[in-house]
């Protein structure tokens, strides 16, 4: 049961993998954690690096799912009010990416 679950989590995953902004933002993280390798940044550097890295994924995820749902429903009259929620979803990652760069310029800036 708790296997065919986390089937259907990496299934989602690969899913995502498909989108061009989501690739992206794996590869600023990959980018980042080289970044955060080659300064040796402390623990506690590394705990607020992880949680945006996870929080500007996450969000990406959802917003992805949001966009494939609002996608089944968007014929018709409702199709302004469907872009209105698609553009709301990814206003939240926008905020999420804008405050892990401003975290990560914190973070690096004064190692340079």
């Amino acid at each position: 049961m708790i296997l065919k679950k986390f089937s259907y989590a990496l299934k989602g995953l690969k899913e995502c993998l498909k989108q061009s902004t989501f690739l992206f933002m794996v590869v600023i993280a990959i980018s980042v954690i080289f970044l955060g390798i080659q300064f040796n940044i402390s623990y506690i550097e590394w705990a607020i690096i992880t949680l945006c890295i996870i929080a500007c994924l996450g969000s990406e995820a959802i917003n992805t799912s949001i966009e494939k749902a609002c996608d089944i429903f968007s014929s018709g009259w409702i199709l302004s009010e469907i872009g209105i929620i698609k553009d709301i979803a990814a206003g939240a990652v926008f905020i999420f990416s804008i405050g892990s760069a401003i975290i990560g310029l914190l973070i690096f800036i004064p190692k340079f």
